[in-house]
């Protein structure tokens, strides 16, 4: 996409983009290219680098917002429904302490 559709899309200032895009270029994360529409705006993709930064990215976005529970097996779950009635109760009855 060109800089104007990111400005669009993203409902943010022209010079806001405008500063990410420079950041990207100067880190080799996107490359620019001729628009062959449009002759002030070019196109910018995203590079190899640049991929490989953003699936990381990804990843980690992805594992931030796994549920806690994720990690557990069936046996740890059946431990749980074992375990939590007494801890229940024993919280009940100490409430006060």
């Amino acid at each position: 996409m060109t800089a104007p559709q990111a400005v669009r899309r993203l409902g943010v200032s022209r010079q806001a983009v405008q500063r990410v895009v420079n950041d990207l270029l100067d880190d080799a994360l996107v490359a620019s290219e001729p628009h062959p529409d449009h002759r002030t705006s070019p196109l910018l993709t995203v590079t190899e680098a640049g991929r490989r930064v953003l699936d990381g990215i990804t990843e980690r976005e992805a594992e931030a917002h796994e549920p806690p529970t994720a990690q557990l097996t069936p046996e740890d779950f059946a431990t749980a429904r074992a375990v939590l009635p007494t801890v229940h109760q024993y919280l009940r009855d100490h409430a006060g302490d």
